[in-house]
């Protein structure tokens, strides 16, 4: 799978539309803050402006099944079938790596799904059970589950980072922090907002899950320009070592 030719409109593209719906679902959200809103959305009478209930939970970005929802799982399955090319083409190299390139496809792929059926969310029942006054940090108590599971993938991928291209090293590294800070980091605040005493109706949690999802999105975004590239250098340009992951190592 190759996007050599518009990878750069396409990055463009979705570093807008990422913001568009960030900024929207931010100030819909606000909105509904105000008094008699969520009265009026529970009961079917006009709210705010035409038009207004329906938008609110389409660009909501803390809801699920909905625009944020769709562009975060789309970005995630583009960035597997781009991991998954370029794991393909290092095989076909005989490069040592293309394992890691393929068991990184499959959990981004996981990801993708994850966004849309919320299977981490489910989670919170199991995990629930065995932290029953879990509070604070691990009010969502999925992240006791996720944080391991992290710390034993990123020290099975210290080798492999090691051996990459510096260009795409960096690229990787800044589209996994910046995307873990937001999905696991900002969560953890979430829960300590939550834990004291706002609800997820106030200024405070709003402002927070709009950041949270706001660098996730970023850090996909992130990963796409450097996949994109990354493959462009291996195909096009397989002569520039510093463009060409799928020869490292």
């Amino acid at each position: 799978m190759l996007l050599t030719g518009n990878g750069r409109r396409l990055v463009r593209g979705v570093a807008v539309a990422v913001s568009v719906v960030t900024l929207v679902s931010l100030v819909l959200r606000i909105l509904a803050l105000r008094p008699g809103v969520a009265e009026d959305l529970a009961s079917g009478r006009p709210a705010v402006f035409p038009g207004f209930p329906l938008l609110l939970p389409l660009f909501d970005v803390d809801g699920e099944g909905n625009l944020p929802s769709w562009l975060s799982s789309g970005m995630l399955l583009v960035a597997a079938l781009l991991l998954w090319g370029i794991a393909v083409q290092a095989r076909a190299a005989g490069n040592r790596w293309h394992r890691h390139w393929a068991i990184l496809a499959l959990a981004v792929a996981y990801l993708s799904l994850d966004e849309m059926a919320q299977v981490h969310e489910r989670l919170l029942i199991p995990v629930g059970a065995v932290l029953v006054d879990a509070q604070g940090v691990f009010t969502f108590g999925w992240v006791v589950v996720a944080i391991p599971v992290l710390v034993v993938f990123a020290l099975n991928y210290l080798r492999f980072a090691a051996a990459l291209p510096a260009a795409v090293r960096r690229g990787l590294v800044l589209a996994a922090v910046v995307y873990v800070l937001g999905a696991l980091g900002l969560e953890l605040v979430g829960g300590l907002i939550l834990d004291h005493g706002y609800t997820e109706a106030s200024v405070p949690y709003i402002l927070e899950t709009s950041v949270e999802e706001f660098l996730e999105m970023a850090g996909l975004t992130l990963l796409l320009r450097v996949l994109i590239r990354a493959q462009a250098g291996a195909v096009v340009g397989g002569g520039v070592a510093e463009a060409d992951p799928v020869r490292a190592g």
